[in-house]
């Protein structure tokens, strides 16, 4: 298999795992594996033996810069997403705030300023569940403490009134019952 690339190296060397930084020699080369291999052909530079070469690869740096560029467009994509996306989101608002005013300046013009604060009470009794009904009947009386003489009696009795007026009085000898607020007048 062979040993670990030196850490921050791009080529591998001496049978080190990695791509290979190999020279090709002169004449005709069969690659068995293409995908693995990159090759470029440049011109042949000679060293003398009282010279220094320094070969120099850039491959590591080129990955190096496309991938930040990358990493930059991706930034520079998702930055204008986020401000388009506010922009949408603002205006929504917007929109709404002044659909809001416009009805609610309707609302005024209908009802009046009384009404419209009537509609928005009752707007809130209705989604808070507020009860505005009382728990407890008081119901007047004789003082015996049967209760009568209480609004319970009163719908009774108008109930029984009506029946009768629509029937006539049963027999067509009951005389219709006028209603009275309690006066004896």
């Amino acid at each position: 298999m062979g040993s670990k690339m030196a850490q921050g190296r791009v080529m591998a060397t001496d049978g080190e795992v990695g791509i290979q930084a190999d020279v090709l020699k002169p004449g005709l080369h069969f690659v068995l594996y293409p995908i693995e291999r990159v090759t470029q052909k440049v011109p042949l530079v000679e060293i003398g033996a009282d010279e220094l070469g320094i070969i120099e690869a850039t491959v590591g740096v080129e990955i190096s810069a496309k991938r930040a560029e990358q990493r930059k467009r991706e930034a520079e994509g998702e930055a204008y997403y986020i401000s388009e996306t506010g922009k949408s989101e603002a205006e929504k608002v917007r929109l709404m705030g002044e659909a809001q005013g416009v009805a609610y300046k309707e609302q005024v013009n209908a009802l009046g300023a009384n009404g419209v604060a009537l509609v928005e009470t009752l707007k809130v009794i209705g989604e808070k569940g507020v009860r505005i009904t009382l728990d407890i009947l008081a119901s007047g009386g004789n003082g015996n403490g049967d209760g009568g003489g209480g609004i319970g009696t009163l719908l009774l009795l108008n109930l029984f009134r009506d029946q009768m007026q629509k029937n006539g009085g049963g027999n067509g000898n009951v005389p219709a019952v006028a209603p009275t607020n309690g006066d004896k007048s």
